[in-house]
């Protein structure tokens, strides 16, 4: 998906910043919808707020406190503290009451402060299906995510269910994802502008550093690349080293938000030439000028320059005609020059 970042104003449209970016379909971020009123979707403040909707799956924004029930070798059920991270969507699977105030199996004393010692417990499943215990007081921001079919502007959405339920352009805001690694004047708030299929080539940068680059280069390009013959090249460290940062990073790359650079070498050369054609005038009435002299007049300069650092008087040429010839045809090539 083609977009470009909008710049926020308090009073006026919104306006781009920034290149175009291209945005994969498979990209695991989460987008809220902008209204024309500049309206988002809305979050809930507490897990009691979510439970008391219903909500069937919601987003985490923030870290949220948690238990998870874990067995132990005897077959016991215990529950130990852990934490449902950022960008998690959990499903709601029903509410937990615990009868005895303080945690289970837990020595440390009462602390009326401690979000655990909420009475109330929201049990969801996460994407592993482990059961999690949230408690009503923990607070945060929690989205309701939007199901395949759901059109609800209320909801948040994946940029697959977008392109399915949804006709471009759009604005959108990213609600919950990973940033562009390229520095882009990335705003947040985005319009998507179309759609294609484009067939590229991932590449990587072969250097010593630590982190290599990746970057894409369309199948369509004028690029001319040369194969490396070498046969022991492949057995290199710096092949070898790029090969395995490849393996690990380029599938997170395929998902990630990307800055499009495009190169037209082909318009570039015809524009040059048309510029050069219209602006610049032909110099077929202009005499050209003697370089033999411009020579003959540094040469004089520096012996100048030298008697001076040596303290002695320069060497002056006795024969003034040529002089005033030579400073004539110096002062010619300076009117020249400035006009």
């Amino acid at each position: 998906v083609r977009g470009v970042s909008l710049k926020p104003a308090r009073e006026g449209p919104l306006t781009p910043i920034g290149p175009t970016i291209v945005i994969p379909e498979t990209y695991t971020g989460w987008f809220s919808l902008v209204g024309k009123d500049g309206q988002t979707a809305p979050f809930f403040s507490t897990v009691e707020q979510v439970a008391n909707n219903q909500v069937s799956f919601f987003l985490t924004r923030y870290d949220v406190p948690a238990y998870t029930n874990v067995e132990d070798a005897e077959g016991r059920v215990n529950y130990s503290k852990t934490v449902v991270q950022s960008g998690h969507v959990l499903k709601l699977m029903g509410i937990y009451e615990d009868l005895n105030v303080q945690r289970p199996n837990s020595r440390r004393p009462y602390d009326a402060s401690s979000v655990f010692n909420s009475d109330k417990y929201a049990q969801c499943l996460n994407y592993r299906n482990e059961v999690m215990f949230l408690p009503f007081s923990a607070s945060g921001r929690f989205y309701t995510t939007a199901h395949k079919n759901s059109k609800n502007p209320n909801h948040i959405y994946l940029m697959a269910h977008i392109l399915k339920n949804h006709k471009l352009p759009i604005t959108v805001r990213l609600v919950c994802g990973y940033m562009p690694r390229v520095p882009c004047s990335f705003t947040g708030l985005l319009r998507l502008e179309k759609q294609q299929k484009e067939a590229v080539i991932l590449a990587c940068t072969m250097t010593n550093e630590a982190d290599a680059t990746l970057f894409e280069i369309d199948v369509a390009s004028n690029f001319v690349l040369k194969p490396v013959k070498d046969p022991m090249f492949p057995k290199t460290p710096i092949y070898l080293k790029t090969v395995s940062y490849c393996e690990d990073e380029a599938d997170a790359w395929r998902r990630q938000i990307k800055v499009t650079h495009h190169v037209t070498e082909k318009r570039s050369r015809s524009l040059t030439r048309s510029l050069s054609d219209k602006f610049v005038e032909p110099l077929a009435n202009v005499r050209p000028l003697s370089l033999s002299f411009l020579g003959d007049f540094d040469k004089r300069k520096n012996r100048e320059r030298e008697s001076s650092r040596e303290n002695k008087p320069p060497q002056v040429n006795r024969d003034k005609s040529k002089d005033k010839s030579r400073d004539h045809r110096f002062r010619e090539f300076r009117s020249r020059e400035k006009s």
